[in-house]
């Protein structure tokens, strides 16, 4: 499935100032918030640990999978 996601050109800007790439961010938001929406995960604010943290947590279990 292809899904087009317009949003303004300054909203565009705020989100790759880091050099982020703007579809990546738009697709970790879209996965992040079915997983909240499926597992029942309140909406916090997640700091830059808890990402890599849950991130690590996903490869561990992705590599084991593979096996």
């Amino acid at each position: 499935m292809e899904v087009t996601l317009r949003i303004p050109d300054e909203v565009a800007k705020r989100l790759s100032a880091d050099g982020s790439d703007v579809s990546r961010r738009a697709i970790e938001a879209v996965a992040l918030q079915g997983y909240r929406d499926q597992a029942h995960v309140p909406l916090s604010p997640l700091g830059e640990a808890d990402l890599d943290r849950e991130a690590a947590t996903f490869e561990a279990a992705s590599r084991r999978r593979t096996r």
